[in-house]
């Protein structure tokens, strides 16, 4: 009885990382903990609150000749509040470095005043933060399936890398 328990469990288990796997919508990405990866069409239709409180449509942001930066983060959470800090110096090199780059801060569930505190105790010009936007209506999880965050997507040559927990930004 065990054995057969054993072999079921097996079926089952092998089961679900094939089919998951051929649910895959983009399985182009490199890195490791890349699990899920939306649509780029879903990714682009996405729209959040700039802040001015206008509603901003993703697609009409982004430059297609230009590499894409989303990171999802928010005040609240720990290991945001520890890499926004490298983000914001890796967000710097770039535009030193090259202006092919776009970059979008989506905070998550959270309010302009936290945001714009937080910047100021650890010294960051919002404007040198790429597009700084709001996510109070799920969007980040409808659209882009983000479950916790630190979350981050790169978008590179029509190809989406999903970067999950805190990044080491160089």
């Amino acid at each position: 009885m065990k054995k057969i328990s054993l072999i079921a469990c097996s079926i089952v288990f092998l089961s679900y990382f094939f089919f998951s796997n051929k649910l895959s919508l983009n399985s182009t990405s490199t890195k490791k903990n890349s699990i899920y990866l939306p649509q780029l069409i879903d990714m682009q239709s996405a729209e959040f609150l700039d802040r001015n409180g206008k509603l901003v449509k993703l697609n009409d942001l982004i430059d297609n000749n230009k590499d894409i930066i989303i990171h999802f983060w928010a005040t609240w959470c720990g290991p945001c509040l520890e890499e926004i800090p490298r983000l914001y110096a890796y967000i710097q090199k770039l535009n030193n470095v090259n202006n092919h780059t776009q970059v979008f801060v989506v905070a998550i569930n959270d309010k302009w005043s936290l945001i714009d505190q937080f910047y100021k105790k650890i010294n960051i010009q919002i404007d040198n933060m790429g597009y700084s936007l709001l996510d109070n209506n799920n969007i980040s999880y409808t659209k882009f399936r983000v479950d916790k965050v630190p979350e981050t997507f790169i978008i590179r040559d029509r190809k989406v890398e999903r970067l999950i927990g805190p990044q080491v930004w160089r």
